[in-house]
Protein backbone atom coordinates (compact mmCIF):
# COMPACT_ATOMS: atom_id res chain seq x y z
CA UNK A 1 0.00 0.00 0.00
CA UNK A 2 1.15 3.11 -1.07
CA UNK A 3 0.70 6.28 1.28
CA UNK A 4 0.01 9.96 0.08
CA UNK A 5 0.45 13.24 2.20
CA UNK A 6 -1.85 16.11 1.43
CA UNK A 7 -1.99 19.71 1.80
CA UNK A 8 -5.47 20.55 1.42
CA UNK A 9 -7.14 22.55 4.03
CA UNK A 10 -10.06 22.23 5.89
CA UNK A 11 -13.40 23.76 5.43
CA UNK A 12 -15.50 24.46 7.68
CA UNK A 13 -18.92 25.09 7.07
CA UNK A 14 -21.89 26.94 8.57
CA UNK A 15 -24.64 24.30 7.70
CA UNK A 16 -25.83 22.27 10.58
CA UNK A 17 -26.23 19.23 9.02
CA UNK A 18 -23.62 18.60 5.70
CA UNK A 19 -24.17 15.42 4.17
CA UNK A 20 -21.01 15.52 1.97
CA UNK A 21 -19.77 12.28 1.24
CA UNK A 22 -22.67 9.89 1.06
CA UNK A 23 -23.60 7.13 2.50
CA UNK A 24 -23.30 7.32 5.84
CA UNK A 25 -24.12 4.79 7.91
CA UNK A 26 -24.90 7.04 11.05
CA UNK A 27 -27.61 10.05 12.34
CA UNK A 28 -27.41 12.51 10.33
CA UNK A 29 -28.36 14.95 13.94
CA UNK A 30 -25.42 16.95 14.03
CA UNK A 31 -25.65 19.13 16.98
CA UNK A 32 -23.02 18.98 19.83
CA UNK A 33 -25.58 17.90 22.30
CA UNK A 34 -26.57 15.00 20.76
CA UNK A 35 -22.59 14.13 21.15
CA UNK A 36 -22.31 10.86 23.27
CA UNK A 37 -20.99 11.24 26.45
CA UNK A 38 -18.89 9.05 27.86
CA UNK A 39 -19.98 5.85 29.81
CA UNK A 40 -21.52 6.56 33.00
CA UNK A 41 -19.62 3.82 34.35
CA UNK A 42 -16.22 5.96 34.23
CA UNK A 43 -14.24 5.70 37.73
CA UNK A 44 -12.22 9.07 37.40
CA UNK A 45 -13.23 11.55 39.66
CA UNK A 46 -11.75 14.78 38.23
CA UNK A 47 -10.55 16.03 34.41
CA UNK A 48 -7.06 15.64 36.06
CA UNK A 49 -7.30 12.38 35.93
CA UNK A 50 -9.53 12.60 32.42
CA UNK A 51 -7.42 14.12 31.05
CA UNK A 52 -3.43 14.20 31.31
CA UNK A 53 -2.27 17.86 30.96
CA UNK A 54 1.66 17.14 32.01
CA UNK A 55 3.73 19.07 29.41
CA UNK A 56 4.95 16.03 27.70
CA UNK A 57 2.00 13.81 28.14
CA UNK A 58 1.01 12.21 24.29
CA UNK A 59 -2.01 13.23 22.62
CA UNK A 60 -4.95 11.16 22.90
CA UNK A 61 -6.28 10.92 19.17
CA UNK A 62 -8.54 8.13 18.58
CA UNK A 63 -11.31 8.91 21.01
CA UNK A 64 -11.63 12.02 19.17
CA UNK A 65 -12.56 9.58 15.86
CA UNK A 66 -15.60 8.47 17.23
CA UNK A 67 -16.18 11.46 19.04
CA UNK A 68 -15.79 13.74 15.13
CA UNK A 69 -18.50 11.04 13.63
CA UNK A 70 -20.72 11.19 16.28
CA UNK A 71 -20.77 15.23 16.21
CA UNK A 72 -21.53 15.36 12.32
CA UNK A 73 -17.90 15.65 10.71
CA UNK A 74 -16.93 14.22 7.71
CA UNK A 75 -14.10 13.31 5.87
CA UNK A 76 -13.29 12.29 2.48
CA UNK A 77 -12.50 8.47 1.86
CA UNK A 78 -8.53 7.46 1.88
CA UNK A 79 -8.16 10.20 4.81
CA UNK A 80 -7.09 8.74 7.94
CA UNK A 81 -5.22 9.62 11.21
CA UNK A 82 -2.06 7.95 10.86
CA UNK A 83 1.04 7.26 13.80
CA UNK A 84 4.35 6.21 13.95
CA UNK A 85 5.38 6.68 17.64
CA UNK A 86 1.95 6.87 19.31
CA UNK A 87 2.87 10.91 19.95
CA UNK A 88 3.18 12.86 16.96
CA UNK A 89 -0.05 12.22 14.58
CA UNK A 90 -1.11 13.95 11.50
CA UNK A 91 -3.78 13.15 8.78
CA UNK A 92 -2.30 10.93 5.44
CA UNK A 93 -4.09 9.78 2.57
CA UNK A 94 -4.75 6.20 1.68
CA UNK A 95 -5.66 6.64 -1.55
CA UNK A 96 -5.58 9.27 -5.06
CA UNK A 97 -7.52 12.34 -3.88
CA UNK A 98 -7.70 14.89 -6.44
CA UNK A 99 -6.25 18.11 -6.25
CA UNK A 100 -9.06 20.99 -5.13
CA UNK A 101 -10.99 18.34 -3.06
CA UNK A 102 -12.58 19.46 0.13
CA UNK A 103 -10.82 16.74 2.70
CA UNK A 104 -13.48 17.43 5.83
CA UNK A 105 -16.34 19.31 6.36
CA UNK A 106 -17.05 20.44 10.18
CA UNK A 107 -20.62 21.33 10.83
CA UNK A 108 -20.89 25.08 12.64
CA UNK A 109 -22.42 23.32 15.82
CA UNK A 110 -18.87 21.72 16.70
CA UNK A 111 -17.15 24.48 15.92
CA UNK A 112 -16.22 27.40 19.27
CA UNK A 113 -16.45 30.59 17.80
CA UNK A 114 -16.22 33.29 20.33
CA UNK A 115 -19.67 36.02 18.90
CA UNK A 116 -21.41 32.27 19.76
CA UNK A 117 -19.46 31.81 22.80
CA UNK A 118 -20.13 35.42 24.13
CA UNK A 119 -23.71 35.10 24.83
CA UNK A 120 -23.52 31.83 25.98
CA UNK A 121 -20.79 33.12 28.62
CA UNK A 122 -22.80 36.45 29.46
CA UNK A 123 -25.80 34.17 29.86
CA UNK A 124 -24.35 31.45 32.78
CA UNK A 125 -22.50 34.28 34.27
CA UNK A 126 -24.65 36.48 35.78
CA UNK A 127 -22.92 39.71 34.38
CA UNK A 128 -19.47 38.59 35.55
CA UNK A 129 -18.30 38.05 31.97
CA UNK A 130 -19.12 40.87 30.79
CA UNK A 131 -17.51 43.03 33.54
CA UNK A 132 -14.43 41.13 32.76
CA UNK A 133 -15.01 42.15 29.50
CA UNK A 134 -15.53 45.73 30.12
CA UNK A 135 -12.26 45.96 32.10
CA UNK A 136 -10.50 44.34 29.80
CA UNK A 137 -11.07 47.06 27.57
CA UNK A 138 -10.38 49.69 29.88
CA UNK A 139 -6.94 48.20 30.08
CA UNK A 140 -5.94 48.45 26.74
CA UNK A 141 -7.06 44.75 25.74
CA UNK A 142 -9.82 45.19 22.90
CA UNK A 143 -8.15 42.95 20.67
CA UNK A 144 -7.65 40.44 23.05
CA UNK A 145 -11.62 40.18 23.82
CA UNK A 146 -12.81 37.19 20.94
CA UNK A 147 -9.56 35.03 22.84
CA UNK A 148 -10.67 35.76 26.29
CA UNK A 149 -14.04 34.27 25.23
CA UNK A 150 -12.58 30.91 23.76
CA UNK A 151 -10.16 30.71 26.84
CA UNK A 152 -12.86 31.16 29.27
CA UNK A 153 -15.20 28.67 27.35
CA UNK A 154 -12.15 26.20 27.18
CA UNK A 155 -11.99 26.35 31.21
CA UNK A 156 -15.97 26.23 31.07
CA UNK A 157 -15.34 22.86 29.27
CA UNK A 158 -12.66 21.64 31.50
CA UNK A 159 -14.68 22.53 34.56
CA UNK A 160 -17.42 19.80 32.97
CA UNK A 161 -14.97 17.08 33.28
CA UNK A 162 -16.00 13.78 31.42
CA UNK A 163 -19.56 15.63 30.99
CA UNK A 164 -18.38 18.11 28.72
CA UNK A 165 -19.47 17.36 25.37
CA UNK A 166 -15.90 18.50 23.83
CA UNK A 167 -14.10 15.97 26.36
CA UNK A 168 -13.05 13.72 23.67
CA UNK A 169 -11.36 17.07 22.07
CA UNK A 170 -10.05 18.85 25.25
CA UNK A 171 -8.22 15.11 25.70
CA UNK A 172 -6.59 15.12 22.29
CA UNK A 173 -4.77 18.65 22.52
CA UNK A 174 -1.46 18.83 22.90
Amino acid sequence: MRIYKTASSIVVLSALAVDAFAPLARSTNHKIDSIQQRPATSTTTSLAAFINTNEMSPRNLPPLEEWSVNAGIQKVEGLELYTEDGLDWQYITTADIPQGTTIMFIPAGVCLASSAIEAELNAISSGGVAAAVDQLGRIGGQNSIADFYLFVKLLVEYEQQENSPFAPWLDSLP
